[in-house]
């Protein structure tokens, strides 16, 4: 099941369904994922030597981007992928931007899959020319 919060008063609704340890809990975990978040350097992640710093702001976007970029794909490899599903898959840049990161491996997977299918065999696959 996936909850999509997107005002404060779907957020209220949801804390207020919950009992109180439960509700704790969520805060407890939220607050501790948002304050790792921000303690993370992308700078570092990608070896940039510079005395700056570049952290993400914890919000939803921010929060699948920083998975995207911390644990997955180098920034590079994100816009070439969100290009490729733009081009072939015909898949929105805002979506994919906005996809979870399980999706957003997923897609690329199949993607990659097709272009390989494609190779095997040119009768079948996706039109890359």
């Amino acid at each position: 099941m996936c909850l999509h919060i997107k005002t404060i008063n779907d957020a209220r609704r949801i804390l207020n369904s919950l009992n109180a340890k439960e509700g704790n809990l969520l805060i407890t975990n939220f607050y501790n994922i948002a304050k790792f978040i921000n303690s993370q350097n992308a700078f570092d992640r990608y070896k940039i030597n510079t005395t700056e710093k570049l952290r993400f702001v914890p919000n939803s976007t921010s929060f699948i981007w920083f998975v995207k970029l911390m644990y997955g794909d180098s920034l590079d490899s994100i816009y070439n992928n969100i290009f490729m599903l733009s081009k072939y898959a015909n898949m929105s840049p805002e979506y994919l931007e906005s996809c979870t990161p399980g999706e957003y491996m997923f897609f690329v997977k199949r993607l990659e899959e097709d272009f390989k299918s494609n190779e095997d065999d040119p009768q079948e696959g996706v039109d890359i020319h």
